[in-house]
């Protein structure tokens, strides 16, 4: 390969197999709510089926080089479908926290190396990850809803509502009634 192609290229022609997980973003998502808008036949803008979608690649591929180091390799095939299973059918229903004990019994696995083969493909803990899907999620519903806060958290299984604006603020830099009332 020629010296001039970029980091991702390579990646990208690398016959060794890679991942990276990147939690949706608000620009990203912002997007693909413009491409969704856009479907109703009343209101809809053809090029945006063109445009929007490389936007979004556009978008990835800034994230990409950004942490073109921060690839994983050498994960073993086996763990990396394990946990993808477990991302998708346990840490995506918030009305139960997962139960690591159980899921290191399904799995096979002691809590210590579940969390440790998690964390070394999602960058966190299975609760930490957890809890960053649920404020995520808030945000979602704050944003395309007309539920309250008090019905986001309670949907959410959040303990209580002062408990999930901490958290939101942590992670977002403001309060959950701020994007409430300005739908950022």
């Amino acid at each position: 390969m020629a010296a001039n192609i970029s980091e991702i290229t390579k990646l990208v022609y690398d016959k060794n197999p890679w991942f990276k997980y990147f939690s949706l973003d608000i620009e990203i998502e912002n997007l693909v709510r413009a491409i969704v808008f856009n479907l109703d036949k009343k209101r809809r803008i053809p090029i945006y089926f063109f445009t929007k979608p490389l936007e979004i690649i556009g978008l990835i591929r800034e994230k990409m080089e950004k942490e073109v180091n921060g690839f994983k390799r050498n994960i073993h095939e086996d763990d990396l479908k394990i946990m993808m299973q477990l991302k998708e059918q346990y840490l995506s229903d918030f009305t139960k926290q997962p139960n690591l004990s159980e899921l290191s019994f399904k799995y096979g696995m002691s809590i210590s190396k579940l969390n440790r083969v998690f964390k070394s493909i999602f960058d966190k803990p299975i609760l930490q990850f957890y809890n960053q899907q649920k404020i995520e999620e808030a945000y979602r519903q704050i944003n395309r809803t007309n539920k309250s806060i008090t019905e986001i958290s309670m949907d959410l299984n959040f303990t209580n509502v002062g408990y999930m604006s901490k958290m939101f603020k942590q992670y977002y830099g403001f309060a959950p009634s701020v994007l409430k009332e300005k739908k950022i």
